[in-house]
């Protein structure tokens, strides 16, 4: 790779206040092949003319003015070969602007509401625990089934807290020495923590918290290239597991073979689920009492050690 132009373009961003402590400068930068890395855009010279860094002094008469931020832009989406470059000059003695390294902010935390909606009967599930003696073990995967083998029809919706936590790095291994690009870090999302971790002055219970996005940002600014990362974290208290009833509108015949049946009062199917016993079959309701019912103990989602990723366990830093 090789840069075959890179010269001002006069007159186009060109700007000189009047009292002359700031001023813009734009640039045109040429390549004979693809661009990926913005470092490469930032380091572009050709020999003759080279792309002012942070620090720069403007090089006209107003020398005492210095370069505080350079913006390179692809000249059109797709177009990997020509880049246009916005620099930026003050006086630094006379400038509110602060040259610092973002990567060396804190996080950037906020929360809000969210009301959350779960169809236990799609959601990917894993039975980890049972309820009572009685217990049906009922099956892990795509949706929890009864023991009468049909989709448990329940939803299960409540108010939890968002948290956003949002930190820039200036590599993937900075987050920790495990993540080296982004689809490592990615194997964290739509997964709950298996440890019990406190973030934000939250002790969560394990299973309280779950990632449910990770988007990231190639960015640049103050001369430094880094990476944006933003935590989506859903917080729930009870956690993000359930106790759901072993019941249904469907109950298991004996055969052979077994056969679904619709469960009826009065001659007609019933429309809300009862409880059933271990061989998928409604109770008689003249002995049933409340200690015969069986519950299962399931986590929603997949859970993963949240140790690596070195979230804030404060809310202010």
């Amino acid at each position: 790779m090789a840069w075959t132009k890179v010269e001002e373009i006069k007159g186009r961003k060109f700007t000189l206040s009047a009292n002359a402590q700031s001023a813009t400068k734009a640039y045109i930068a040429v390549s004979d092949s693809n661009i990926t890395e913005i470092d490469d855009v930032l380091a572009a010279d050709d020999g003759s003319t080279a792309i002012p860094t942070i620090g720069d002094s403007y090089n006209g008469t107003r020398t005492n003015l210095q370069v505080v931020d350079v913006s390179p832009k692809a000249a059109s989406d797709g177009n990997l070969l020509v880049f246009y470059v916005t620099v930026d000059y003050v006086t630094p003695e006379n400038s509110n602007t602060i040259i610092e390294d973002p990567t060396a902010r804190d996080w950037e935390v906020s929360t809000q509401t969210v009301a959350v909606d779960v169809n236990v009967a799609t959601a990917k599930v894993t039975v980890v625990g049972l309820g009572t003696v009685n217990d049906v073990l009922l099956s892990s995967g795509d949706g929890l089934v009864n023991s009468a083998q049909a989709p448990i029809p329940a939803k299960d919706a409540r108010l939890l807290t968002r948290l956003t936590l949002v930190k820039n790095y200036s590599t993937w291994t900075s987050i920790h020495a495990s993540i080296t690009d982004y689809s490592d870090l990615r194997a964290y999302e739509n997964k709950i923590n298996s440890a019990s971790v406190t973030i934000t002055d939250v002790a969560g219970a394990k299973w309280a918290w779950l990632i449910e996005s990770i988007p990231c940002v190639n960015a640049y600014e103050s001369g430094t290239a880094f990476v944006r990362v933003t935590y989506n974290i859903l917080y729930d208290p009870d956690t993000h597991a359930r106790n759901f009833l072993n019941a249904g509108t469907v109950e298991l015949k004996p055969g052979p073979p077994k056969t679904q049946e619709a469960i009826q009062f009065k001659g007609k199917p019933i429309t809300k689920p009862i409880p059933l016993d271990k061989n998928g079959a409604k109770f008689d309701p003249n002995t049933f009492t409340p200690s015969d019912a069986s519950y299962t103990w399931a986590i929603l989602k997949e859970e993963v050690s949240f140790a690596n990723l070195g979230l804030p366990t404060a809310f202010i830093q």
